[in-house]
């Protein structure tokens, strides 16, 4: 099935958990997205996201609707690295850029011009954001990741009779990445203490100016975001359905969608089965990637 890709388009940007600041719909009700082409009969070399414009009108079987930018969830990024505290404050940087300001970037290409810098700490943050997009750009090209988010919008609809437009989709894409998160931190809870404990041995201000220097433009409220995010601690939420649903409706009243009722926790135990089923396809591009650091060292 192919999608028509509308002439002009504007974009939103949203990161699940936190309850910062509001996250307002494009106009026009034009959300940027992943397009698959008949993703269930594709090769997997065939399953190549492209990064589209999407009409909110065009959301059907076969077009996965997602927030500009985004990836996977932030324990998944960061949980090899909490030995490294800057380095893993790096792969949380471009996801926190998305709530502190919708049009501030830390891009790779950027960061890479600090990998050599002679402070270890900021030559670790320009590393950890070069991971969170190379880790970005393999994530959502795995074949598990497009047919799980298939499968459980599908599931959506199910639960949510006669919702036929952008709430489905967007579902079934972010629960791929939530519950991804949730089976590894079940996996290793005591890895997700770590990974908390790591950004208090940062200085948050630091981080924040430098960063500043990096991004495509600066902002004074990143500061006081990284103390929000580790003092709410939402990544703990995901183990449990309940509280899983009740920051899954923190996020569908910010984007102004209406509120999951309590029938869709029925979805949630077969789709965290399934996630956990796949979770070694899920992974395959991180598990390479760190292979491969292995052999340089």
């Amino acid at each position: 099935m192919s999608v028509g890709v509308p002439a002009s388009a504007s974009s939103f940007r949203l990161k699940v958990g936190f309850e910062l600041d509001s996250h307002p719909l494009g106009s026009n009700n034009q959300f940027r997205g992943f397009a698959i082409s008949d993703p269930t009969n594709a090769k997997t070399s065939d399953l190549t996201c492209r990064n589209l414009i999407v009409n909110r009108r065009l959301a059907a079987e076969h077009v996965i609707l997602v927030p500009e930018q985004y990836s996977m969830n932030y324990f998944a990024h960061g949980r090899s690295f909490v030995d490294d505290p800057y380095f893993l404050t790096g792969t949380a940087v471009p996801d926190w850029l998305s709530v502190v300001d919708r049009g501030m970037r830390a891009k790779s290409k950027s960061a890479k011009l600090y990998l050599d810098h002679d402070d270890r700490r900021v030559s670790a943050l320009a590393a950890g954001i070069v991971r969170h997009h190379h880790d970005d750009r393999w994530f959502h090209r795995t074949r598990a990741f497009a047919e799980l988010s298939l499968q459980f919008t599908e599931r959506v609809r199910d639960v949510l009779p006669g919702d036929d437009g952008f709430r489905p989709s967007f579902l079934g894409h972010i629960l791929v990445e939530l519950l991804l998160d949730a089976e590894l931190i079940a996996e290793a809870p005591d890895r997700l203490d770590a990974y908390y404990a790591a950004f208090d041995q940062i200085d948050v201000q630091f981080v924040a100016d430098t960063i500043n220097s990096m991004a495509t433009r600066r902002s004074d409220r990143l500061a006081g975001l990284i103390p929000v995010f580790c003092s709410q601690r939402f990544l703990y939420d995901y183990v449990q359905d309940e509280k899983l649903l009740w920051r899954l409706n923190h996020v569908m009243r910010r984007v102004k969608l209406p509120r999951l009722p309590d029938r869709f926790l029925d979805i949630l135990p077969d789709a965290r089965q399934c996630v956990h089923e796949r979770r070694g396809e899920l992974l395959v591009g991180h598990e390479d990637h760190r292979d491969e650091q292995e052999k340089e060292t």
